[in-house]
């Protein structure tokens, strides 16, 4: 048996790398999308190089398991969540692993990460706590219902699985931890709570619950807080969160926080960032907006972090990154946006730095590896640009670039990979940069056009 070299934290990260595999692919039918992701799970946990970070004698509990909201449609059908429950034996640790928004998910957008003008209370979730415990965004409340109630594997929830497993296996003083980055940040930590809440109902008495918060959004407001602060114990049950002081998303929903959002890459080469930023200020003006509605609905409890364990780190600005968006901005000021005033093209040229900088800084700054973003050039036919290697916080870069290595060359011909950063432009913009036809002409003409302003 292969022992693990990875500390636990490292561990629950990494498994939290890969259980976001469908992200950023569109998939022919629901059971495409499962198989893909059972298989890529199967390969991880029998890589060599994989067990050498994370150890040999993991078993999957439950899933992975992919989730498609109803109002999907269609052959190119996008993940909503994913989630996985793993056991290693020699360490008596459980891994839950959730995973993180799917950035061409619109329903996670809609009704998981930006759903937070409203509130739900957190004893109409969880029986085993009582009034006081606070209230949770709508939006959090939306994702734990579907890992919950919604998400099923052989027609069998997360919580009667882990329950069965730990009873037939006669399992005492394990440890069952929690992980997810992003959105699986936000709901992590709702998930560990729940479980502690109610050890005896979900029959888990006597096992340790940890949770790990990676890049994760504020879930709930302050006394919910409060009471999570309240709940921390020794080691029954533990909380940790890092985060990236210039990664957006943590930003998310506290008022002092959202405000440092348009200024948060500081006036870095080729980038534009000040509150002057049409566009970055009034999305930032929106989500203050927001936040505040929330606090007013709670009688004046606004959205707070929990405290305890909260770990920040400051990532380095991304220059190459940084190189890659000037390319896409320049496209735009000859193609899509040809004429416009160089005014408006530096503010739009902004954007796409705050953009790509966003993408950068929100995972590979914590997991290292690599980062794939839409580049228009001749060399490249799907005009694909690829980072050179990054460093990431939590020492696991070996591992996300072997998970990398596995999930390209397992992605099935009938899937489509939609890039977060392709996206965005195409629904800021109109311009596909994945059009082949229309990126050679815009192409064309830089070599007889100068492009207007952009940074």
């Amino acid at each position: 048996m292969t022992a693990p070299s990875f500390t636990i934290a490292q561990q629950v990260a990494a498994f939290t790398v890969s259980v976001d595999s469908a992200a950023g692919l569109t998939f022919a039918s629901l059971a495409d999308m499962q198989d893909f992701v059972t298989k890529l799970s199967a390969t991880n946990l029998a890589d060599p190089i994989l067990q050498g970070f994370i150890g040999s004698d993991w078993t999957p509990v439950w899933g992975p398991t992919v989730w498609v909201n109803p109002a999907q449609h269609g052959d190119q059908l996008l993940v909503d969540n994913t989630l996985a429950c793993y056991y290693s034996p020699s360490q008596k640790l459980f891994v839950i692993a959730i995973a993180g928004t799917d950035p061409s998910s619109m329903y996670d957008w809609g009704q998981e990460d930006f759903d937070v003008t409203t509130t739900v209370s957190w004893n109409t979730i969880s029986a085993g706590s009582g009034a006081g415990s606070g209230k949770i965004s709508t939006g959090t409340y939306n994702g734990i219902n579907v890992l919950l109630n919604d998400m099923q594997s052989n027609g069998t929830s997360l919580v009667s699985a882990l329950a069965t497993y730990i009873s037939t296996n006669n399992i005492t003083g394990a440890t069952i931890a929690v992980g997810g980055h992003s959105l699986g940040g936000a709901l992590a930590p709702c998930l560990g709570l729940y479980l502690y809440d109610n050890l005896s109902a979900l029959k888990l008495t006597g096992q340790n619950i940890a949770v790990y918060a990676y890049a994760g959004p504020t879930p709930g407001d302050q006394n919910f807080a409060n009471y999570y602060n309240s709940r921390i114990k020794g080691a029954a049950f533990t909380y940790f969160s890092l985060y990236n002081t210039i990664d957006v998303v943590p930003q998310a929903w506290v008022l002092s926080s959202l405000a440092t959002i348009p200024t948060i890459y500081g006036t870095n080469i080729n980038f534009k960032d000040t509150p002057s930023n049409t566009f970055v200020g009034v999305l930032t003006t929106g989500m203050q907006l927001a936040s505040l509605k929330a606090s007013m609905a709670t009688g004046g409890s606004p959205y707070t972090q929990v405290a305890s364990g909260r770990t920040p780190f400051t990532a380095t600005f991304n220059s190459d990154v940084d190189k890659c968006s000037t390319k896409v901005a320049e496209l735009l000021a000859l193609s899509a946006f040809k004429g416009v005033s160089s005014t408006y093209m530096a503010e739009l040229g902004a954007v796409v730095h705050f953009l790509y900088q966003a993408a950068a800084q929100h995972t590979p700054a914590y997991f290292g590896g690599t980062i794939s973003l839409a580049q228009p050039t001749f060399s490249d036919p799907q005009h694909i640009w690829t980072s050179p290697p990054i460093n990431g916080q939590l020492g696991i870069d070996s591992y996300t670039l072997e998970y990398q290595k596995n999930r390209a060359a397992n992605i099935p011909t009938t899937a489509t990979l939609v890039g977060d950063a392709t996206l965005a432009i195409k629904k800021l913009t109109g311009l596909d940069l994945h059009d082949t036809g229309a990126l050679s002409k815009a192409l064309a003409a830089q070599h007889t056009e100068e492009p207007a302003a952009v940074a």
